[in-house]
């Protein structure tokens, strides 16, 4: 179904594709567990926090403060549960990685070099997770 603006035009992209069944199937048949679900959807918490306060024209943010609260404490039951919750296949470690940034970066409660180590960490671990055979190989023919 075609979604309209008010002024009459049709709108495309993101917004109006809705999952398929086909694409419902594609996920589960990538990973049985719901870690990557998971971190997608504390990934869009993060984002719908962030940018409700970067739409806000309130100075002290209050609109961004009271709709954010529900997006908030999703974002936090769901690293919560992440946080106890190993990673046992590539895919749900490259989901875990992908996070990193998104949780540390203007947090300010880490001094920027822990940051910048951390957020290095979590690039060599997706790098690992995305291709570990090739480089864990030649690692092995180079020694």
């Amino acid at each position: 179904m075609t979604k309209f603006t008010a002024r009459g035009e049709a709108m495309t992209g993101q917004v109006d594709r809705q999952p398929s069944e086909e694409n419902r199937q594609a996920v589960a048949e990538r990973t049985d567990s719901d870690l990557v679900e998971a971190c997608v959807a504390l990934a869009q918490a993060l984002a719908a926090f962030k940018g409700g306060f970067d739409a806000d024209p309130d100075d002290d943010s209050a609109y961004a403060f009271a709709l954010g609260a529900p997006f908030q404490v999703q974002a936090k039951e769901l690293l919560a549960r992440l946080t106890v919750r190993p990673a046992t296949q590539a895919i749900e470690l490259a989901a875990k990685a992908r996070l990193v940034p998104l949780v540390l970066t203007g947090n300010g409660t880490i001094s920027d070099e822990v940051q910048a180590f951390v957020l290095r960490f979590a690039d060599d671990v997706l790098a690992l997770a995305e291709g570990p055979s090739e480089r864990i190989d030649a690692v092995k023919r180079s020694t």
